[in-house]
């Protein structure tokens, strides 16, 4: 299965971080839950982030004025 999946997803969104989660999976359960994964992704039009899931969105930085007075 690590193999066919360069093949179908040379050229896909996101395909490279499919490819490299599916080299990395350790079990055929691991290797079927990241499939659903990545074209669940691609049929609901939404990026696919591989093993290390959706960033994390950085709070603002505040200078310490701000910071005082959300306190």
């Amino acid at each position: 299965m690590k193999q066919l999946a360069g093949q179908f997803t040379r050229g896909l969104q996101g395909g490279a971080l499919f490819r490299t989660s599916i080299y990395h999976s350790h079990s055929v359960d691991e290797v079927l839950n990241r499939i659903e994964e990545y074209f669940e992704a691609i049929e609901n039009d939404r990026p696919y982030y591989g093993e290390a899931g959706a960033p994390i969105e950085e709070a603002p930085e505040l200078d310490s004025c701000e910071a005082a007075s959300v306190v």
